[in-house]
């Protein structure tokens, strides 16, 4: 009685749609497992001709950043007035006493903004690289390969995918680098507009600078006073010692006076040197001539006066430039130093292990799926064959074929 009763209860386990999968998962077995190689060669063979993708990355973090937007949500929560705190916390550094600098939320955004990440598609060409009409479609493409991750020490961990080790590293240093650039022009500090007056302020004084030198330069190409104080002194000294000869040579001819007549040859001789001179000199005091490197004595003060007041300008014009030009580069250091630089803390480097695809997990887990994929079907072939042998549901195939007969008009049926 004992032994009967206990077969009654395994007919009872097995009879039902449990047991007819179980006995025909059993009885399939050997088909499942060449279903399951079949799939698993196939999936070996994926992995092996599809290209393989390298993962870099890289530690970045903005010296001095600062984050407020936890603390004013917090204080946002906050009935009455102390929800004011959120905006008092806005415009406050983390700590009393520590200088406040890039928010870390505003870093972690322009990491992953569009504009770095249009610049990485044009850059590296993923639009026909990737087959893509559009940058929207290549963007969303680039977003499930890059990735920017803000640790609790406020860190930010960069990572990017690429086809080979070196383009991967290389993403990864492009995005910092874009990100750094778009950071510097987004957040304005006091050293960088004062920056940009002081350059608009050294253009306009070597424009300046520019004019009165060419005002120099025409005014010593129409005096022809090159060196004006050498030019000078050299023609006084000439004018003294023509003046000394010609004072000379009419003591000599005072001289032979008594002794020889006019029409002498050596008091002609004399004459026509006393002559000489005397138009020598009448020239250096008058306009002078074109060939002559000395000015005009007539008109030299005048000239030294306009030169002096010309050279000045350009002196006091050349001090200006000086001064603005070390200006400026100092506000490009304070610039430099208060600018939110991202400081790279681990460097990109070539991976040496690929990340995609990693090919024994993927022929596992591919093999495991058609497996379940395959006991699913055979659950369900096993459920229809129970359908099939029911005398209650063995006219359903009628009853479905005439609930839908009824529903097409009477003209349409045959």
């Amino acid at each position: 009685t004992t032994s009967t009763t206990d077969g009654d209860m395994e007919d009872t386990r097995l009879d039902g749609l449990a047991g007819d999968a179980l006995l025909l998962i059993a009885g399939s077995l050997r088909k499942l497992a060449v279903f399951c190689f079949v799939v698993a060669v196939a999936a070996s063979i994926y992995t092996l001709v599809v290209k393989p993708r390298y993962l870099a990355t890289a530690v970045a973090t903005v010296p001095g950043a600062s984050s407020t937007g936890g603390l004013a949500a917090l204080t946002g929560l906050l009935p009455g007035a102390l929800g004011s705190l959120g905006d008092l916390a806005s415009s406050l550094p983390m700590e009393m006493g520590t200088p406040s600098g890039a928010d870390i939320n505003v870093v972690e955004a322009v990491l992953s903004s569009r504009s770095v990440m249009e610049r990485i598609v044009i850059r590296y060409d993923l639009m026909n690289r990737w087959h893509l009409k559009t940058m929207d479609d290549a963007l969303k493409k680039l977003y499930k390969r890059v990735g920017t991750t803000l640790t609790n020490e406020g860190l930010f961990v960069v990572t990017a995918m690429g086809e080979t080790r070196e383009e991967a590293a290389s993403m990864v240093s492009d995005i910092l680098r874009f990100a750094d650039e778009d950071l510097s022009v987004l957040v304005t500090s006091r050293s960088r507009r004062a920056r940009i007056e002081a350059e608009q302020l050294l253009a306009m004084a070597v424009d300046s600078l520019s004019a009165a030198q060419d005002r120099l330069q025409r005014f010593r190409t129409e005096s022809g006073l090159i060196l004006p104080e050498e030019q000078g002194a050299a023609m006084i000294q000439a004018m003294s010692q023509v003046e000394a000869e010609l004072l000379l040579a009419r003591s000599e001819l005072s001289g032979t006076a008594a002794t020889l007549s006019s029409s002498s040859p050596a008091a002609r001789e004399l004459a026509a040197r006393i002559g000489s001179l005397e138009r020598d000199l009448a020239s250096r005091l008058g306009p002078g001539d074109s060939l002559s490197v000395f000015p005009p004595m007539d008109s030299l003060p005048a000239d030294m006066r306009i030169y002096e007041n010309l050279y000045l300008a350009v002196q006091m014009k050349t001090t200006i430039v000086m001064m603005l030009t070390q200006q400026l580069e100092t506000l490009r250091i304070e610039e430099a130093r208060e600018s939110p630089t991202l400081e790279i803390i681990q460097l990109p480097v070539a991976p040496k292990q690929r990340a995609f695809p990693r090919r024994t997990l993927m022929v596992l887990g591919i093999t495991m799926a058609a497996f379940v994929l395959g006991c699913l079907w055979l659950i369900l072939l096993a459920y229809f064959r129970r359908l099939a042998r029911d005398p209650s549901v063995s006219d359903f195939g009628g009853r479905l074929k005439t609930a839908l007969r009824g529903q097409i008009p009477a003209r349409f049926r045959r």
